[in-house]
């Protein structure tokens, strides 16, 4: 949306606000200086459709009976890092923790997950889901234990917000808007891009300790309630619509 900065419309909208490296480091990215008048825009998520219902009260997971179940949803390109989850599970699965790895989306790279899957020797744990609906993404939002995101680079993430939504704790590199969509230590972890080792360790921890686990994913869920709501997101549009016209308005009286 363009406009003098006299009149002051809105000119840039983004995913999300009131987070400093999205509402400035994106801004300067696209070419807007930050004195530049703007607003900023959260994504959204509809709570009524991404509502967990009633969780089982979590247990220890990571053994032969019960094996963690870890989630990854994203478009199978290398920047959403499914390659690093592979190695990462690997990883958990020397440290001791059975777990399986569930990645829901399409692309490119099938072959070379495949491989990446079978030379690690956790080929039987890992399944490409491929492209899916929306409801049998939430569906394996709501089977699964942990969302796991290990991206080298990222937007904010709306997947990660979904599945905080659906009450599940999220491990996540620190790529991009990531490090502010999740809160470290309160709605899951997040450490250094490109490394499986620490995704590992927090996979393992999260395994370990049920408890830890359901805080995480209450705390999750209202944070999207507080901060990502869709109708806050409509809201803000509206508004944004509104003031844009009335500026042109006001600019075209002048």
């Amino acid at each position: 949306m363009t406009g003098s900065a006299a009149a002051a419309p809105p000119r840039v909208l983004l995913v999300t606000r009131n987070f400093p490296y999205i509402s400035q480091t994106f801004i300067a990215d696209r070419g807007c200086p930050p004195e530049t008048s703007h607003r900023v825009i959260p994504g959204g998520v509809d709570l009524d459709y991404f509502d967990p219902g009633k969780r089982p009260q979590p247990g220890i997971a990571g053994d032969r009976e019960r094996p963690l179940r870890i989630l990854s949803v994203g478009r199978l390109v290398w920047t959403k890092g499914h390659d690093l989850a592979i190695e990462a599970l690997r990883i958990l699965v020397d440290l001791g923790i059975d777990a399986t790895l569930t990645i829901v989306g399409g692309g490119a790279m099938v072959d070379e997950l495949r491989f990446a899957a079978w030379d690690l020797g956790v080929f039987d744990r890992v399944h490409l889901a491929g492209s899916l609906p929306r409801r049998r993404v939430r569906a394996a939002m709501k089977q699964a234990d942990v969302f796991l995101a290990a991206s080298y680079s990222e937007g904010f993430g709306i997947s990660v917000l979904e599945a905080q939504a659906m009450q599940l704790p999220v491990v996540c590199t620190d790529a991009d808007g990531l490090k502010e969509n999740v809160v470290d230590g309160k709605t899951g972890f997040v450490v250094p891009r490109r490394e499986a080792a620490p995704l590992a360790d927090r996979l393992a921890l999260l395994a370990r300790a049920p408890k830890l686990r359901a805080s995480m994913a209450r705390a999750g869920r209202e944070r999207v309630a507080q901060h990502f709501r869709i109708d806050q997101d409509i809201d803000a549009f509206e508004w944004l619509y509104y003031d844009a016209i009335e500026a042109n308005r006001c600019a075209g009286q002048a």
